[in-house]
């Protein structure tokens, strides 16, 4: 995603301890060379080390034990010991042979560990000095520096554009030493954003308003809190949402919690005097994971939340209620990888509850006329069970090409049954087919297939110093876009009149635009579509406009 997530941890090195060189070779037995004095080897007698298994030494030396091997042997084995610690990321660690004299064939390899001399934090201008140096203990004073373990430790501080730390190793003041300095590049970790756009559901007033406010680095811990609120400015009671967010980093390199609070409103009149009143709230909880791999790393996320829903609906004096309360849980995956021009980036989640977990029986409205006691699930979908499996996944695809970049993306969703329709997928709308209102279509099991061109800056920024990469936050762009997008939903056991399935497709063009003016960052996109199927509100043939502008700081 992602993690956000490829992590990249730069290590610029200056090490310099009587001239150490890193030569990683081969482990194999070790001939003496011509004219050099032959003798046997019968034991290597390592002195000077604190880091590495005496076990895993003699592993390493074991192919240059024998008779005749001589010098050769003897310089074999102090490289294999080298590289061996090179490998298991002591870059700080050289092997040297000492002046003896070889007797019974016992010959001494000296470890020379070289350990930080000093932790020294440079730059940090929002984030404390002393909580970074405690981050990084893989590098504490008198330490033998492992950068292997060193790298897990920069993962977490280096997940969010709000702060980079890149460690830099010089010679130390005292022979045998180095010193670390933990180069900071940081940004105030307080951002806040403001959105108008028309991604409005048929029926409802057209534009939405979006404001979202947050704080990386609370109590100078590296907590976040983010607060997000949304609306219908021209009717209010149409849509009203709020979410909360507070994260927590783990005591596990590159994990966190989150926990979430999530509350909405929303209260819309349909045609033929309908009324319909929906209320929401769910508290949930999130487990994330950093995968790391040789290049970036995978996210795992777990996650459980506690939904309480209530959906009114009112016809004259006559209201109806379906109240529903359960227990969704959830495990997501999600991973990235760069492979030339290509790039991928996907994620697969599997979402679960369970009817012991959420076994409730409510007063329904029958199909006679009458009110019973039913199930939760069955009182509000037909079929409904409150032991349920979900799978979605989506899967984006870039290739760079001359002229600009394709995109495509495939995405789904699969259901063990029918399924509540707050755990439906639903698709129309400028973030799944374009030309249509939001959330025409929704059914238990979807795909989607978005094919998209997008051209070249047509407004380049002014060109940046050849040691600096330009920031995202001060870019300038304006890119051109063409698309097709389709989608199908499938319903099961539909209602008496509801379509079992339900496709759109939509093409278009638009035009994506950035710039920096009155010190904020402002964000623009622009999306002609044209409807090639006929829904509940789109007619074939209908032109929409989806629109949006977000300002942030």
């Amino acid at each position: 995603m992602s993690t956000r997530p490829h992590v990249l941890l730069p290590l610029c090195l200056a090490l310099a301890l009587g001239g150490l060189s890193a030569v990683a070779v081969r482990a194999q037995p070790a001939s003496p060379a011509a004219g050099e004095s032959a003798f046997d080897i019968a034991m290597f007698q390592i002195e000077g080390n604190t880091v590495l298994p005496a076990t895993v030494l003699e592993a390493a030396v074991a192919p240059f034990l024998g008779p005749g091997r001589g010098m050769a042997g003897v310089e074999g084995a102090r490289q294999a010991l080298e590289a061996l610690y090179q490998q298991r990321g002591y870059l700080t660690v050289l092997v040297d042979i000492p002046e003896q004299r070889v007797q019974g064939g016992v010959v001494r390899l000296s470890v020379i560990e070289g350990r930080v001399g000093g932790r020294h934090v440079l730059g940090a201008r929002w984030h404390d000095p002393a909580r970074l140096r405690e981050a990084v203990p893989a590098v504490a004073p008198g330490q033998v520096p492992d950068f292997h373990r060193l790298q897990a430790e920069l993962a977490p501080l280096n997940q969010g554009e709000a702060l980079r730390v890149q460690p830099v190793v010089k010679p130390g003041l005292r022979p045998g030493t180095v010193e670390v300095e933990l180069q900071v590049r940081d940004q105030a970790p307080v951002s806040a954003s403001l959105e108008l756009n028309n991604q409005h559901a048929a029926g409802t007033a057209a534009l939405r308003l979006s404001a979202s406010a947050r704080h990386d680095h609370l109590f100078q811990r590296g907590h976040s809190l983010q607060l997000t609120l949304q609306t219908a400015p021209a009717a209010p009671q149409q849509s009203r949402a709020l979410v909360l967010a507070y994260a927590v980093p783990g005591q596990a390199p590159g994990s966190a919690w989150t926990y979430q609070l999530s509350a909405s409103d929303s209260d819309v009149a349909s045609l033929g005097g309908v009324q319909v009143l929906g209320r929401g709230l769910t508290v949930g909880l999130r487990h994330q994971q950093l995968l790391p791999r040789t290049e970036g790393a995978s996210v795992l996320t777990l996650g459980v939340d506690l939904r309480r829903l209530e959906e009114t609906v009112a016809f004259g004096a006559q209201a109806d209620r379906f109240p529903l309360r359960y227990v969704p849980w959830q495990a997501s995956l999600a991973d990235g990888l760069a492979l030339g021009a290509w790039q991928w980036q996907g994620s697969a989640t599997l979402g679960a509850a369970w009817r012991v977990l959420g076994r409730r029986e409510v007063s329904c409205p029958l199909s006679d006329g009458s009110v019973g006691t039913v199930d939760q699930f069955a009182c509000k979908r037909n079929g409904g069970d409150g032991s349920f499996a979900t799978l979605r996944t989506d899967h984006r695809l870039q290739r760079a090409a001359p002229g600009g970049q394709w995109a495509l993306r495939l995405a789904g969703q699969w259901a063990s049954g029918p399924l509540v329709s707050a755990e439906q997928a639903s698709l129309g709308g400028a973030d799944s087919v374009r030309g249509y209102h939001e959330g025409e279509a929704s059914g238990d099991h979807s795909r989607l297939l978005s094919l998209e061109w997008r051209g070249r800056n047509r407004w380049p920024a002014a060109p940046a110093p050849a040691s600096e990469a330009p920031a995202p936050a001060s870019r300038q762009e304006l890119v051109p876009l063409f698309f097709a997008d389709v989608a199908q939903v499938r319903t099961e056991s539909p209602a008496p009149g509801q379509a079992g399935r339900q496709s759109l497709w939509g093409v278009g063009a638009g035009v994506r635009a950035a710039a920096q003016a009155v010190g904020l960052q402002w964000e623009a996109g622009l999306d002609l579509a044209r409807a090639g199927r006929a829904s509940a509100a789109t007619a074939v043939g209908d032109w929409r406009l989806h629109a949006r502008l977000q300002a942030r700081f």
